[in-house]
């Protein structure tokens, strides 16, 4: 496992979790109930009539716990534009701090370790999505097996009114959601990210902005509980992921 990578993913995780969720709230608006469909060699995301312009980043393939991709398969048909995607990640392995980024593939476990390996689509669409500009990320199926899609979409806003609000809200839902190994981290950086005044104590994160506060107490590096103006935040509790 790479612990400089999984840092850069707690890092990113509460940012791309947040746009993911703005993501979905605006095919829900736009496109309620229906199902997403994507074709690679267009690099199309279309939700009924409502479309987007998603580039493949690749895909994790459960039988073997393997990642692939996109232009790793030297028969996929890609658009210009998402073989560019891979020029750019491959000249990004060494700011990634590993050679996996320049190969065709490798074991997800060797990058991610055994419990966010199964999560490879979304952590790799998360770190990405960030690093490289993206709006945000989206999980779906590629030849029955998970993928991970880049999305650029100036209409995933990011106004937030209540921003400490925010924070607490999301980062609640992402703990279950999805393996977080350092919350400590995933949640300072994240309310940063709002602009969040952030104090710190031994056991204790406080993030806030006017009047407004969220206090998220930790024991042995876990999150144990959070608050929004002194009430206790509801953490959803972690998915279990299976494993073929």
């Amino acid at each position: 496992m790479s612990e400089e990578f999984v840092a850069l993913y707690c890092k990113h995780a509460g940012p791309a979790f947040d746009r993911r969720l703005r993501f979905l709230a605006l095919v829900e608006k736009k496109a309620a109930g229906e199902e997403a469909s994507y074709d690679a060699p267009t690099a199309a995301l279309a939700f009924g009539k409502l479309k987007f312009e998603a580039e493949l980043l690749g895909t994790y393939h459960a039988a073997n716990g393997s990642w692939r991709w996109a232009w790793g398969d030297p028969h996929a048909k890609l658009t210009l534009t998402n073989r560019a995607l891979g020029t750019v990640v491959r000249a990004s392995a060494g700011k990634l701090g590993s050679a996996v980024f320049a190969a065709h593939g490798f074991t997800a476990e060797a990058l991610l370790g055994p419990d966010l390996a199964p999560h490879a689509a979304d952590v790799l669409g998360a770190v990405l999505a960030r690093e490289l500009g993206f709006d945000t990320h989206f999980v779906t199926e590629v030849n029955g097996e998970p993928a991970a899609l880049l999305i650029r979409d100036k209409r995933i806003s990011l106004t937030e009114p209540k921003p400490v609000a925010r924070v607490a809200t999301v980062f609640a839902e992402l703990v279950g959601a999805l393996p977080v190994p350092n919350p400590r981290l995933a949640l300072t950086e994240f309310a940063r990210e709002y602009g969040l005044t952030v104090t710190e104590t031994d056991e204790t994160v406080t993030a806030a902005k006017g009047k407004s506060a969220l206090e998220a107490t930790f024991a042995a590096g876990a999150l144990r509980a959070l608050a929004l103006d002194g009430k206790a935040v509801p953490l959803a509790k972690p998915k279990a992921k299976k494993r073929k």
